[in-house]
């Protein structure tokens, strides 16, 4: 649907994914752990270091398409 998106499956701590996320400087990590995905929900880190809970997944993506849309990188 218009967006790149790798997603981090290794055996590594969760902490050293982020890490190694802010210092590719990915714009927006999502976090899903078997809860968050049971219920269709993401956690969103944004590469300035703010954080947002609980968003539902088809709400960050209508967000995502829309800031492409207006071309921005603040969601």
């Amino acid at each position: 649907q218009g967006v790149r998106v790798s997603a981090d499956l290794g055996s590594e701590r969760m902490n050293a994914k982020i890490r190694n996320a802010q210092l590719m400087k990915v714009p927006y990590m999502l976090v899903v752990g078997a809860n968050e995905a049971q219920a269709g929900l993401v956690s969103l880190r944004v590469r300035d270091g703010s954080q947002q809970n609980n968003i539902p997944l088809a709400e960050f993506a209508a967000r995502v398409k829309e800031k492409i849309a207006q071309r921005s990188s603040q969601l």
